[in-house]
């Protein structure tokens, strides 16, 4: 009878384990398939260290990443695929691939002043600070923007009408015009013209000179006989306008300090005539 009793409370004590096992909560996975929780360790089959994200995939740990889905940092180059051709765009901070940033001097062809370029027609050449790719053919050019010399034949386009000119020493393109005394500024010598204002006349030297009715000599802005002043190397000197519009300095001892000469010196007059200097500097025969 002992022995039966023994027997069932074996028996007793295996059914409440076997109850006991099938009861214990069976653990549950973040991600069954490769039986891992979010957040877990991982290592990807690189061999690098990492942890289970969202999507139960193994992300490399990189803290110093601003973007780590991106595996980059704000401002770093990236790549957006448009349709084929890709464009390499900047890393914004809101962790976007942007193109065009605003570093780009010229936005609309994405490139900075100096960098290389081609232009239509397969020329290769260097983006200028007008954003245009122009073609530097060696240091030889006068113009590099306009790429020419100074006298070159140039192009203005005035309103749809081309008009062929040269290139001037302040590299502008001035319409040659064959009948101007001087082609720089496009007119004749004695045209009028307007300096700071006050009306005047071009001279032999292409400037514009005021106009003084009453001068004898306008390119001096003088009369005969007017004090004037003769730079000789840096020690300027008062001479006296000549006859023949001339800076003539004042020597003491001429009696007639205007055509440099003393009273009875010999002298020749417009007719050719020997004769004597007189008392009112005049050629007296």
């Amino acid at each position: 009878m002992k022995k039966i009793n023994k027997n069932c409370l074996i028996l007793l004590l295996a059914i409440c384990l076997t109850v006991f096992v099938s009861c214990e909560k069976e653990e549950t996975f973040d991600c069954p398939e490769i039986e891992a929780n979010i957040g877990d360790p991982c290592v990807n089959p690189n061999g690098e260290e990492g942890t289970i994200s969202e999507d139960c995939e193994c992300i490399v740990n990189v803290p110093d990443f601003d973007c780590p889905d991106l595996e980059a940092n704000f401002g770093d180059e990236c790549f957006v695929d448009d349709g084929g051709n890709g464009t390499v765009g900047s890393v914004s901070e809101d962790c976007e691939c942007v193109v065009d940033g605003p570093d780009f001097d010229c936005p609309e062809i994405e490139a900075n002043i100096g960098d290389p370029c081609e232009n239509p027609n397969g020329v290769e050449g260097t983006i200028s600070e007008d954003c245009e790719c122009l073609h530097v053919d060696g240091p030889d050019f006068d113009c590099p923007d306009l790429e020419a010399n100074f006298g070159d034949e140039c192009f203005v386009d005035d309103g749809g009408n081309g008009t062929v000119g040269t290139v001037s020493e302040d590299c502008e393109c001035l319409v040659d015009g064959p009948d101007f005394d001087c082609p720089e500024i496009e007119a004749n010598i004695g045209d009028p013209c307007e300096n700071d204002g006050v009306e005047g006349t071009i001279s032999e030297d292409c400037e514009c000179i005021v106009d003084g009715p009453g001068f004898d000599c306008p390119d001096l802005e003088a009369n005969f006989g007017d004090e004037c002043f003769v730079d000789d190397g840096g020690n300027g000197t008062v001479g006296i306008v000549s006859e023949d519009c001339e800076c003539v300095v004042d020597g003491p001892g001429f009696d007639c300090p205007e055509i440099e000469a003393n009273i009875g010196d010999p002298c020749v007059n417009p007719n050719g005539v020997e004769g004597t200097i007189s008392e009112d500097c005049m050629c007296l025969t």
